[in-house]
């Protein structure tokens, strides 16, 4: 992947957070009926997928990418975008 691809995907990205962070409570953990639950578990295994992918395949460094469901019941916007950087 190409620096300037890298950097469109983590712009979309934060455009995406950005509007996320917009909704009250109810709205970012309201449980749905198919995928993740809600708009936060499914970001939060978004940004789970993305530290698997980088930390297996490009890093080699990542053996447990996954966060604990405690931990994500705790999640705001804020959280998951620190998530993703680090």
């Amino acid at each position: 992947m190409e620096k300037k691809e890298y950097e469109w995907i983590k712009q979309t990205r934060q455009i995406l957070l950005d509007q996320c962070s917009e909704l009250n409570e109810d709205e970012f953990t309201k449980e749905f009926e198919f995928g993740f639950q809600s708009i936060r578990d499914s970001l939060v295994h978004i940004a789970g997928c993305y530290h698997a992918w980088l930390g297996s395949f490009v890093l080699s460094e990542t053996s447990s990418p996954l966060l604990k469901k405690e931990v994500v019941k705790n999640m705001q916007v804020d959280d998951i975008q620190r998530y993703f950087k680090q």
